[in-house]
């Protein structure tokens, strides 16, 4: 069979009229009327005034030292998981000893008030199986305690907070009044789809448990991570299309902010994850969970400084966890990827690798 025949491309003419020049300048055509000039200045309005109500980014930068003040010599005690038992050590590192044998402690854990007390969360699995044969598992956690006074006599003692499957990431407020952690109000479900992440408080003892949000299921958007500051503020990062979005910051006259309010706070730190809020308040400490840059930050709560306290060396990345503060808050201890554990005081200048490498997790300075 012939190749059919190739026709070349027909011209086409256009009826349009042609730009006119007057005075060596480009006159636009008729067709461009008044109305759609209107609008493109009203959307330019807009975006102008979108640029204005967003904060620039601050690129971080080491702290001066003239900011960060006297920094006297590290005190206290470091908590921290290692294969999932409670430890505690010195904070060079030395007077190892374990302090609950629980096996399965994950994630953040934070001392009480006093000292007396350490609160974390253990891990455990629901697994299903649906009449067609399907099924799958997830998490569960629940909050639980160890007395410090206690450990030297039974290292398997341990007394549980929460019981509904759900609550992790605990930290204890200022006055010991009240604990904050995030729970998922959908984890006791067998088939739970999706999980819903809530800020969420409640007495020491686990009573009158509450969610932060009145509208916790309705809220098109998660929130993980909770650290309180002062005078009923909180931070916490917004989990928002089934991914960390970054740090909100809210204050106790506003604790419920839209999402279009939330999605405009966390453009300054899209990639921040693990807040944790100084004790004076001067704060926040937060890991950069980004694989090119992995760090660990600090910013002032209105944004305006930021500052970088530490930067990883190749292969390794801070862990995801939120870093633990020293009492006079200038100090930081904070676990690697690789399972060792740092201090280093809030200008960077003064790392020292206390622990590992190991299955070290999670350290929290005692108060």
């Amino acid at each position: 069979a012939s190749r059919p025949r190739s026709h070349p491309p027909q011209s086409r003419t256009y009826d349009q009229k042609p730009i006119r020049t007057v005075n060596n300048t480009m006159e636009l055509p008729k067709r461009l009327s008044s109305t759609l000039i209107a609008l493109l200045i009203c959307a330019a309005a807009i975006q102008a005034q979108e640029r204005s109500s967003v904060r620039p980014r601050v690129t971080p930068v080491p702290m001066p030292a003239e900011l960060a003040g006297t920094i006297p010599a590290p005190t206290g005690q470091i908590a921290f998981i290692r294969s999932g038992d409670i430890y505690l050590m010195n904070v060079d590192g030395g007077n190892m000893r374990i302090a609950c044998a629980s096996g399965n402690a994950y994630g953040r854990i934070s001392w009480a008030p006093g000292n007396r007390e350490i609160t974390f969360a253990r891990r455990g699995q629901v697994e299903f199986k649906a009449p067609d044969n399907l099924g799958g598992k997830h998490r569960v956690y629940d909050l639980f305690k160890v007395i410090v006074d206690s450990i030297d006599i039974n290292e398997n003692w341990w007394e549980r907070i929460t019981n509904g499957l759900g609550a992790r990431f605990p930290e204890w407020s200022r006055d010991g009044s009240t604990l904050l952690y995030t729970k998922d109000y959908n984890s006791y479900l067998a088939s739970p789809g999706f999980p819903n992440y809530q800020i969420t408080l409640s007495n020491p003892d686990g009573s009158n448990e509450h969610p932060l949000r009145k509208d916790y299921q309705q809220t098109d958007y998660l929130s993980i991570n909770p650290t309180a500051g002062l005078n009923g503020s909180y931070a916490f990062i917004a989990f928002y299309d089934m991914k960390a979005q970054g740090i909100v910051i809210v204050d106790s006259s506003d604790l419920m902010p839209s999402l279009d309010e939330v999605m405009k706070q966390v453009r300054h730190e899209s990639r921040a994850i693990a807040p944790s809020w100084s004790p004076d308040g001067n704060w926040i400490a937060y890991v950069r969970n980004d694989i090119n840059k992995p760090a660990i930050n600090l910013i002032s709560p209105d944004r305006k400084q930021k500052y970088t306290i530490y930067k990883p060396t190749a292969g390794v990345a801070p862990s995801t966890n939120p870093p633990g503060w020293s009492p006079d808050s200038k100090w930081l201890t904070f676990a690697t990827s690789d399972g060792r554990i740092w201090i280093s005081d809030i200008t960077g200048n003064q790392q020292t690798e206390i622990l590992g490498p190991g299955p070290n997790l999670s350290p929290a300075w005692s108060r």
